[in-house]
């Protein structure tokens, strides 16, 4: 996912639980530390960047799932 914002000043506390850049009572900071460790419990990764022309582009990478190897019963 890529916009076309300032794109992300702080990268290396983006996805730490509680950083925000927001307003006191507009967020708390806990979206993105959410997302990469659902992301990481799958798999996969999470990661931020900011755009060679601008704006902050996020990645999800995910493993793909061999039907053959779907060894988990449905519940």
């Amino acid at each position: 996912v890529r916009d076309n914002g300032p794109g992300i000043e702080d990268l290396d506390a983006l996805f730490e639980p509680f950083y925000t850049t927001k307003q006191p009572g507009d967020g708390v900071g806990l979206g993105l530390a959410i997302s990469s460790g659902i992301v990481t419990e799958l798999g996969g990764r999470l990661t931020a960047r900011n755009g060679q022309n601008g704006g902050a582009v996020f990645e999800m990478q995910l493993p793909i799932l061999d039907s053959a190897d779907n060894t988990q019963a449905a519940e």
